[in-house]
């Protein structure tokens, strides 16, 4: 689940009626997050809290989110029967000056990261790799 922080205050936690792409595109975001699909349990001895650990970029030029799926088909006889979704990851993105730094974490709470050229970015986008449209303005 992604949760940003925005310029004027304002927090958006993804739910079923917040998506990446209700937020406003004018938005200016200040800090995006991912928190992880498992909570962790803090013992002391009085009490115990739950807790879902996130991983947070900030101080960023540009934000992006998406979600990564694999798709199985299953054909019988040249003839689709079914099809499934799964998701396997988010990702979270921040472009800094000429660097993309990309930050995946799985369903299981890996988190790995990628660095790339903001040239390498303008091409993919360019060759349809990637869509530009998920890109937020940062603060």
């Amino acid at each position: 689940m992604f949760i940003v922080q925005t310029k004027d205050g304002k927090t958006y936690t993804e739910s079923k009626e917040v998506t990446w792409d209700s937020i406003p595109k004018d938005v200016e975001i200040t800090s995006l997050s991912l928190t992880s699909p498992y909570k962790i349990r803090f013992q002391n001895s009085a009490s115990s809290k739950d807790i879902n650990p996130k991983f947070t970029i900030k101080n960023c030029e540009q934000y992006y989110f998406m979600n990564e799926s694999v798709v199985t088909f299953v054909v019988i006889n040249g003839v689709n029967s079914t099809k499934t979704s799964s998701l396997t990851a988010k990702i979270i993105g921040c472009v800094l000056g000429e660097n993309v730094f990309e930050y995946r974490m799985d369903k299981h709470g890996n988190i790995n990261m990628r660095r790339y050229t903001k040239k390498e970015l303008s091409e993919a986008i360019k060759n349809n790799k990637f869509n530009k449209a998920i890109i937020r303005k940062g603060v």
